[in-house]
């Protein structure tokens, strides 16, 4: 019976053995199957179209056009430059994100701000304003007289 024992655990454990390398095999080869149909490439998104950005001065004719003082001098990301007399706008092409604007105008002394504005939309309109003290900024809608009241700057 010892003979006969021995056999049959034998069987048995070459069977076990057999059904776990089995199990092993076809867990390897299902990973492998996922790992193929896995890609490294980078899905496709499309980049961001560039905001279309409208600067445009409207600073008090009456305290500050008769004197030319209501010129503004503008540094837009600390890199490009315009200058805007009283009525006359800029159009830019901007990323979206932030976007920061530097704003000059010479009086009795000379005033410098810097506004920092976060482009969300594809088409924005900014005012910018000498004050008396400073310089203004305010993000708008298109006012409804824009375009028999500003033109476009040459620089």
């Amino acid at each position: 019976m010892d003979t006969q024992m021995s056999k049959t655990l034998s069987a048995l454990f070459i069977v076990m053995l057999s059904v776990m390398l089995q199990g092993c095999q076809s867990f390897t080869a299902q990973n492998t199957q996922k790992t193929n149909n896995l890609t490294t490439e980078a899905p496709a998104i499309a980049p961001k179209k560039d905001a279309s950005i409208i600067i445009f001065n409207n600073s008090n004719q009456f305290l500050f056009g008769k004197k030319g003082t209501g010129k503004l001098n503008l540094i837009i990301n600390n890199n490009e430059k315009y200058q805007l007399e009283i009525g006359q706008y800029i159009k830019i092409e901007a990323p979206h994100g932030p976007l920061k604007i530097q704003l000059k105008h010479t009086d009795l002394f000379d005033f410098d701000s810097l506004h920092q504005v976060n482009i969300t939309k594809n088409a924005m309109y900014i005012e910018v304003f000498a004050t008396m003290t400073s310089n203004g900024l305010t993000v708008t809608n298109k006012p409804d007289n824009f375009n028999s009241q500003y033109q476009i700057t040459s620089n």
